[in-house]
Formats: C-alpha cells, structure tokens, sequence
C-alpha cells in the first residue's frame, strides 16, 4: 500500500496514548514534517508509475503511426481534446487545429466544444474514431486526428459516435409517437363517424 508508513506512523501515535507513553510521541512539528515528507514521495511514486506506463505505451504504438483506433474523449481544453484509446488506453491529444471541418469553441461549463457554425457539440465521455499520426518518445506525446465518416448521401462527418447513435434513437422515437398520434386520430375519426350515421339512422 501506498500509504504503509503512514499507517506506520499512526499505530505508532495509538499505541503510545493507549500504554501512556506520549512523551515519547513525536511533535505536531515532527508530524507535519513526516507528512509533508510522504506526500512528497508518493507524489515522486505516482508520477514515476505513469511515466513508466506511458513510455511503454509509446514504445508499442511507435511502429503503427498511420492506424485508426477507437477512443474515448477523456480530456477537454482550450487547446483540443485528449483522448484515450479503447485497446490500449495510451492517452494523447487531438489539436483543436486538427479539427478542420468547423470553426470549434471551448465550452468551459459543459466540457465540451461546439462547432460556430454547425453547432456540433463534442463532449467529455464521446466515442469517436482516430488516427495516429505522431509519435514522440523524448517528450512522450501521442498526437491524433479524428477520421472522417462517409455520410450515405456524400460528404464526411467527424461527429462522435455516440451522438449519432442518440440522434437515431430519438428520431425512433419521434417516428413512433408520431405514428401512434396518427392511428389515435384515425381510431377517433372513424368512431366519430360511425356514431353519426347511427344517429341519422334511428
């Protein structure tokens, strides 16, 4: 565990109130200085960890500059979006730049960003479909562009994934109710005008 010494440090305090040996406990300045100590060192240790993982990272994806992965927006900045890849989490950033099918603006609130003029929306948590096409291993960066998806009717399309699966579904659902209406407006028209011929009848 990371934080064994300090656990360490606290029986240690326990013990000494409960056989009533608090002069040989340590100062609150000895404490504040052993705290500070090992939030230093954790700090050295995670950092050491992700550096570790994300050189082996580079090392593996060095050779597949060119390739398409999935990926997972896990990152939005003034500067673009930082995504994680799906096969093997390897984290890198797609410059706001790169986006060259809109004019985008950074959402601050909402962790997004938003086309000017087609009010594309692209969020924190968005599927979408990437390329490598950068690889820098003494500054261990990963750089990415999103791939363009072919709509049926021509043109291309660098929308999240996800957001067109949402799209659809609503537009199923708007489809259906309106159906729904329409067969209830019918069902009523003709028992409407079932029940006048009747009347005109007796």
């Amino acid at each position: 565990p990371i934080r064994r010494y300090a656990d360490l440090v606290v029986h240690r305090l326990l013990h000494s109130y409960e056989t009533d040996q608090t002069k040989r406990a340590p100062s609150a300045s000895q404490l504040e200085e052993t705290c500070e100590h090992i939030s230093f060192t954790e700090r050295n240790a995670v950092d050491a960890e992700r550096r570790s993982v994300k050189l082996k990272q580079i090392e593996f994806l060095a050779d597949r500059v060119g390739e398409e992965f999935d990926a997972v927006i896990s990152g939005v900045v003034n500067f673009g979006l930082f995504v994680k890849l799906e096969e093997t989490l390897a984290e890198g950033l797609i410059k706001m730049r790169d986006l060259d099918d809109d004019f985008y603006v950074f959402d601050e609130k909402r962790y997004a960003i938003v086309g000017r003029k087609t009010k594309r929306s692209i969020r924190l948590g968005d599927e979408l479909r990437v390329k490598l096409v950068r690889v820098d291993p003494d500054r261990a960066e990963l750089d990415f562009i999103p791939v363009e998806e072919k709509k049926p009717g021509g043109g291309a399309r660098t929308e999240p994934k996800k957001r067109d699966a949402e799209a659809k579904t609503k537009k199923r659902q708007t489809s259906s109710k309106g159906a729904s209406k329409k067969r209830r407006d019918g069902e009523g028209a003709r028992s409407g005008a079932s029940g006048r011929r009747r009347r005109r009848r007796r």
